[in-house]
Order: C-alpha cells, then structure tokens, then sequence
C-alpha cells in the first residue's frame, strides 16, 4: 500500500506540474501575441517615419533649388548694377 501512495503522490506532482508547464506556454503565448502586436506597430512607426523623412527631404530639395535660383539672380542683378554704374 506504502508503494501505492508513493506513486500517487509521485502522480499527484507530475499533474501539478505539467498544469504549471500549461500556464507557462499559455503566458508566453499571449506574450507572443503582444510582441506581434507591438511588432506591427512599429513597423508602420517606422513606414510613417521614411514616408515623413522622404517629404522632408523633397522639400528641401525643393528649398535648395530655389535658394539657388535666388542667388543665380542675386549675382546675375549684381553684375547688371556694375556694368550700368560703370
């Protein structure tokens, strides 16, 4: 009989156990989910972040060849003054 309650026992801690195991894989499930989830947001983070940076850039290509045209004409005035003072 000592035997008998020996294994049910030795049962008794594996049942408890593998009950311990199923919330451990059922926890880091719903932490995989959450890591999806967190995944994907910041993968449109970063889609939001290139697509603002690309439109900044392209403004300031923009501002860049105006400030370049500007100046061409500052000069290309610049050379009319000096040759009508002359």
């Amino acid at each position: 009989m000592g035997e008998l309650s020996g294994l049910g026992l030795e049962l008794k801690e594996m049942i408890g156990l593998i009950g311990r195991q199923q919330d451990l894989i059922s926890s880091l499930g719903e932490k995989g989910a959450l890591l999806d989830e967190r995944k994907e947001t910041l993968s449109k983070e970063v889609e939001d972040l290139r697509n603002n940076l690309n439109a900044v850039s392209s403004e300031l290509t923009k501002a860049n060849d105006i400030i370049q045209k500007l100046q061409e004409e500052g000069s290309q005035l610049s050379r009319k003054l000096k040759t009508q003072v002359k």
